[in-house]
């Protein structure tokens, strides 16, 4: 895009004390708004568990060291500000009132580690290396045998499991219909497949 050559040779704006403010802002007034916002934030520190123990799960609004409005979402609040004429609004804090910590839970006792509780929160390392073993044997049962599948159900979604051909359907939601139906069946060591016709290789779509 051509530059306007008249723009060279327009005169520049005189630097006059309202032209700067107009470009960069009052710096007397910017002064002024940071005193009042850092007054207000000290105030907010000075007054905080007052303040949550009245507004618990409540969002504030803070200004000229009071509250002046409350909410239970940010949107409902910003909008309260919004409609208030009488305040600046870039000189609002706004905070979320989280109510204080039980101090009960400090003195409850930790669980016991036995091995049933450790199994609840990590499971059970026997039973995962269970899976794993027959997840990597049905891997590989389908790697020596994705022709033969393939040939016998082609365009097929197909399941398999302690390797065999567990079900097959024609889409991935029937597919996992028929899986969570076989309650003999760990639908976390099921391997599915989608057998693209002969001339090119079954594409994995994940594990039900």
């Amino acid at each position: 895009m051509a530059i306007d050559p008249s723009i060279l040779t327009k005169p520049l704006p005189k630097l006059t004390p309202e032209y700067i403010r107009e470009l960069f802002g009052d710096p007397v007034e910017d002064a002024r708004r940071t005193r009042a916002f850092k007054a207000t934030g000290r105030w907010f520190d000075e007054h905080f568990e007052e303040i949550r123990a009245e507004y618990p799960d409540r969002f504030v609004a803070i200004y000229g060291c009071r509250v002046v409005a409350d909410a239970a979402g940010l949107r409902e609040l910003s909008a309260i500000i919004r409609a208030d004429s009488t305040v600046e609004h870039g000189s609002v804090l706004v905070q979320f009132m989280k109510p204080a910590m039980d101090p009960s839970i400090l003195t409850k006792p930790f669980p016991e580690l036995t091995p049933e509780y450790l199994r609840k929160l990590f499971g059970d390392p026997v039973e995962d290396t269970r899976r794993s073993r027959e997840h990597d044997a049905t891997e590989n049962f389908y790697a020596d045998h994705s022709e033969e599948i393939r040939a016998e159900y082609p365009n097929r979604f197909v399941a398999i499991h302690g390797c065999r051909v567990l079900a097959d359907a024609a889409t991935l939601r029937e597919l996992n219909t028929l899986i969570w139906a076989d309650r003999a069946v760990e639908p976390g060591t099921v391997l599915i497949r989608f057998m693209k016709s002969a001339g090119a290789n079954g594409n994995g779509v994940g594990v039900s």
